[in-house]
């Protein structure tokens, strides 16, 4: 079949690239008989009139018709139907409950428009038809209103939603909640008309996502930053005699507040006291305290000057915050408020206008957030440009050439005087900060291993992560190193051993490893497989049973620890935008490093090789290093052991891994020592 595909007569050079048949081969979702489960239903992906039975060769057939097929309706040009196919089971995949038709149908109908935000449904798994409906509503009716707040209404959308996933990730939100809370965003924006509205829509959906994630009366501020970091703690690390005394999620905190300052990012205490006390002021007339409420937020928001420069940059659909104009409509409402003779309908157009006035803010104030939780503030591109997260290009750059209304999320680096930025939604943005992060250090290929590094630790909910987590990762680990040992004394092992290789290592690599354990040659087996080709083969080997004929200390502790579950172990994995679809840390076997060495950019053999918090985890569970402690020493030991390698051969992903098993105590002590 697959000689039958586009992708196959295309074929250049060695290999058949990435095209959507080849992915499909490596990631097809398969039922326990292995065959292929299409989302919905086979009837859902049902090319033309004749159905899979209807003498279309049953399921080969259908996956062939799927295949073969492009669309070229706007924004979905180029795509084809097996593209479609794969975002949607990439979606339904995540679920406990699965897609029905009809959400498969509509999903498979959007991609080609609104692809780039389906890793948002990959965590808000509780969405039901319901709630895509009143998405892909909105999504219409912000491609019919392309109006001067368009990119206002679109960051304040996605800033919202990626909230959600976050506070979702974080365990703040059930599904149940999360997808209340997504539907009652999508509602409030169908809804809102005007900048006024939408203002209102935003306040009113922070603010309803804090009450259900459990903020009770605390500062909207700080109880977010909690919700997403978790609670400060103090952790002890003992290495080699020596105890480290360490509050990561309190340097997290700083490092929060830092980009947010650095940012000049509005707060939302004052933005949503506004929003109330002016409505307080429509309802009941002059209100003495919703007065002084409104002079005491207007002040606080006056430093939330927009950029000198926006005019050298694309303003269709961004508005700017004019802080004398604010402070103007302030003035006039306390005017108006100490006339007797003052009217309702006037007091009421001029909240009216305050709240209008402050919506760019509102934006400001929410992607804030997501850029506070991505970025540090030593990142030269925070550090550097104070107004990098308000640059933020929510819509299309030219909506006249570009019929996506939701672009992905993207670094575009420029010298201008407008400087870098980046355009897109959030739905994909823990690779986009992770490559934007990397630059400036080192040449190209090693600042993309780097970046994809750093996007799965950033995308990481620390708080999360236990001991047993590290435990069960360490002995996964050993075990896989036990059954090659085994392998070569026992051919009942070593079969199941070849078996179990098969399409995780290269055959190369297989054949090398088979080859080594024959000879009993080990520095040539352990060079053959990486620590994430043995956490797998571990897994591989628990997964059986006592198929393989081995039993060993290593094996008993890890079905015991297996037993006492649930355990998070896909927090120790990468973002895999490119190669599944997400947005949020997976660990999963996925195809052996050399599938991706021959494509001309390297950003998907990176993401394929950022296995650096298995590493971690190995070491930690080793050394008794809490989990707590890990995302303090995480991302600088990154740098640290990748900072200077060298990659003049930017698939040379070997490299990039032999840096990450130079892990050791000195290089942990040193960032332990380094204030």
């Amino acid at each position: 079949m697959q000689r039958e595909t586009p992708q196959y007569a295309m074929r250049q050079g060695k290999g058949f690239g990435r095209g959507p048949f080849v992915e499909f081969l490596r990631s097809a979702p398969l039922d326990e008989a292995g065959r292929v489960r299409f989302p919905g239903g086979p009837q859902v992906w049902t090319v033309g009139k004749s159905g899979p039975e209807g003498g279309s060769g049953g399921e080969d057939g259908l996956l062939l018709r799927l295949a073969k097929t492009r669309n070229s309706a706007p924004g979905e040009k180029g795509v084809s139907a097996l593209d479609n196919f794969r975002a949607v089971a990439g979606v339904d995949a995540h679920r406990k409950k699965p897609l029905d038709a009809a959400s498969a149908l509509l999903l498979a109908q959007w991609y080609g428009e609104a692809g780039a935000v389906y890793p948002y449904f990959g965590v808000l798994t509780g969405l039901d038809l319901a709630d895509f409906q009143e998405f892909f509503r909105l999504a219409a009716r912000i491609r019919g209103r392309r109006e001067k707040n368009w990119n206002e209404e679109l960051g304040d959308v996605h800033s919202l939603i990626k909230l959600l996933c976050l506070l979702e990730e974080a365990g703040r939100l059930s599904e149940r909640k999360a997808a209340a809370e997504f539907s009652a965003i999508c509602r409030r924006y169908l809804e809102a008309d005007s900048a006024e509205r939408t203002a209102e829509a935003g306040v009113e959906s922070v603010r309803e996502i804090l009450a259900a994630a459990g903020a009770g009366a605390r500062p909207p501020d700080k109880a977010l930053r909690e919700m997403l970091l978790g609670s400060p703690e103090t952790v002890t690390v003992m290495l080699e005699g020596r105890a480290w005394e360490i509050n990561p999620v309190k340097q997290r905190y700083e490092e929060y507040d830092a980009v947010l300052e650095e940012q000049k990012t509005p707060r939302l205490e004052p933005l949503m006291g506004i929003v109330s006390a002016a409505a307080k002021l429509r309802a009941g007339g002059a209100d003495a305290a919703a007065l002084a409420e409104i002079e005491r937020a207007a002040q606080e928001l006056s430093g939330a000057v927009a950029p000198d420069d926006r005019e050298s940059m694309d303003r269709k659909g961004a508005r700017e915050f004019e802080a004398d104009k604010l402070r103007d409509t302030v003035a006039r409402l306390r005017r108006m408020a100490g006339n007797k003779k003052a009217d309702s309908a006037g007091m009421d157009k001029l909240c009216r206008e305050l709240v209008a006035e402050i919506a760019p803010l509102v934006k400001d104030a929410l992607a804030g957030a997501i850029y506070a939780y991505y970025f540090r503030p030593d990142d030269l591109l925070v550090s550097e440009d104070p107004l990098l997260a308000r640059k933020h290009r929510f819509a299309p750059v030219n909506p006249m050439e570009k019929k996506v209304e939701f672009p992905a999320a993207e670094f575009e680096m420029r010298s201008g005087e407008a400087g870098s930025y980046f355009q897109g939604g959030f739905a994909g943005f823990s690779e986009a900060a992770g490559l934007a992060a990397a630059s400036g250090r080192g040449g190209l290929a090693a600042r993309t291993f780097v970046g994809m590094e750093l996007a799965g630790i950033r995308a990481t909910p620390w708080q999360r992560l236990r001991d047993r987590d590290l435990r069960l990762a360490a002995l996964r680990i050993r075990v896989g190193r036990e059954w090659i040992v085994e392998a070569a004394e026992k051919p009942e092992v070593k079969s199941g051993l070849e078996e179990g290789t098969q399409g995780l290592l290269s055959q190369a690599r297989r054949a090398d490893l088979l080859n080594a354990i024959g000879r009993r040659d080990w520095a040539s087996a352990w060079g053959a497989v990486t620590v994430g080709d043995l956490y797998h083969l571990g897994e591989a080997a628990l997964g059986a049973g006592e198929k393989n004929g081995w039993g060993s200390p290593a094996v008993q502790a890890a079905r015991e620890e297996m037993n006492r579950g649930p355990h998070r172990m896909d927090l120790l994995g990468g973002t895999l935008r490119g190669l599944y679809g997400c947005d949020h840390p997976h660990l999963m076997a996925a195809a052996p490093y050399e599938e991706y060495e021959h494509e001309a950019r390297t950003e998907h053999l990176a993401e394929r090789a950022a296995e650096f918090k298995l590493y971690l985890a190995a070491f930690a569970a080793h050394e008794g290093m809490p989990a707590a402690a890990m995302q303090a020493v995480a991302e600088p030991l990154v740098r640290r052991l990748m900072g200077r390698m060298d990659l003049a051969d930017g698939h040379n992903w070997q490299v990039a891994l032999e840096s990450l098993d130079k892990l050791n105590d000195a290089a942990v002590e040193a960032v332990l020592d380094k204030p």
